[in-house]
C-alpha cells in the first residue's frame, strides 16, 4: 500500500511539472500557439473547400501551380471563364496568420469570383518562420510583375488590376498596394513597385491587421496573431523596432488609388 502510494505521488509530480512545462511555453515562446494557429487555420481551409465546392459554375478553366518565380512557394493558381476575352486581374493573398494558409485553401472561392468575369490568381508566398518579413511582400509583387509579363498568354487587362487578400494576406495586399503608389515607402521598404500606380485599379483588403505596433501586450486572438507576427519579423524587439513600423508607417491602406 505504501508503495502504490510512493507511486502515485511520483505520477502526481510527473504530470504536474509536464502542465507547468506546457503553460511555461505558452508563455514564454510563441511557438506553441502558433502551431495550434496553423492547424486551426488547415482545418478551416479544408472545410470552406468543401462547403464551396458545390457552388463553383461550370466553365471555370483553372491553371494550376505556375511558377512566377524560382523558390519552392512561388506559384500561383490562374482561374478565368472558358475564352479569349481580354479580362481584369484580381490578384489575391490569402490568409493564415503569415505561418499557415495556403493558395489552395481558397481556390473554390476564387473560381467563384472568376466566374463573374474576371482572370483570378491564388498566389502562395513563403510562411514563416521558413521566411520573414519583407519576403512575402517581395514575392506577390514578383507574382504582379510575371502576369503582366504574360498578359497576353493569359488573356488579361495588365492596366486593370485589383489587389486583394484576407486577414494577413490583406496586410501583405495593402503594403504591395502601397509600394505600387507612394514612392517613399517603396524605397524605405527596400522593394521595387511590380507595376505603374495607374494600372492597380481597386484594393479589397478583408480583416487585415495594419497597425502591427498594436498587437504588443494584446490577449485573446490578438495575442495570438502577435505570436504569428513575431514570427514572421523573426525578432524579439516586436512590436517596436524599424522594420515593424516600416509595415504600418503609412496606416492609409482605403484611401482612394490614382484614376
Amino acid at each position: 500500500m505504501r508503495a502504490f502510494r510512493k507511486l502515485a505521488l511520483i505520477a502526481s509530480g510527473i504530470v504536474a511539472v509536464a502542465i507547468a512545462l506546457v503553460l511555461g511555453a505558452f508563455v514564454l515562446s510563441p511557438w506553441p500557439s502558433v502551431l495550434l494557429i496553423s492547424m486551426a487555420f488547415a482545418g478551416n481551409d479544408a472545410a470552406s473547400e468543401a462547403a464551396l465546392a458545390r457552388h463553383v459554375p461550370a466553365g471555370i478553366v483553372t491553371q494550376y501551380d505556375l511558377p512566377y518565380g524560382s523558390g519552392p512557394d512561388e506559384m500561383l493558381d490562374v482561374s478565368r471563364p472558358a475564352g479569349d476575352a481580354i479580362l481584369p486581374l484580381i490578384v489575391w493573398v490569402h490568409g493564415g496568420g503569415f505561418i499557415s494558409g495556403s493558395k489552395a485553401g481558397i481556390a473554390n472561392y476564387l473560381k467563384i469570383l472568376a466566374s463573374n468575369g474576371f482572370v483570378v490568381v491564388g498566389v502562395e508566398y513563403s510562411t514563416a518562420p521558413g521566411s520573414t518579413y519583407p519576403t512575402p511582400v517581395r514575392q506577390v509583387g514578383l507574382a504582379i510583375k510575371y502576369l503582366v509579363d504574360h498578359s497576353e498568354a493569359f488573356a488579361l487587362d495588365p492596366n486593370a488590376i485589383v489587389l486583394a487578400g484576407d486577414s494577413a494576406g490583406a496586410q501583405i495586399a495593402a503594403q504591395t498596394a502601397l509600394i505600387i503608389t507612394d514612392a517613399d515607402y517603396a524605397s524605405s521598404v527596400g522593394l521595387a513597385p511590380a507595376i505603374a500606380p495607374q494600372q492597380l485599379r481597386a484594393a479589397i483588403l478583408a480583416s487585415g491587421a495594419f497597425d502591427m505596433t498594436s498587437l504588443g501586450g494584446a490577449d485573446g486572438v490578438a495575442g495570438w496573431f502577435a505570436n504569428c507576427a513575431l514570427v514572421l519579423f523573426g525578432r524579439p524587439g516586436f512590436p517596436r523596432g524599424r522594420t515593424i513600423r516600416q509595415s504600418v508607417d503609412h496606416p492609409q491602406p482605403h484611401r482612394p488609388l490614382p484614376a
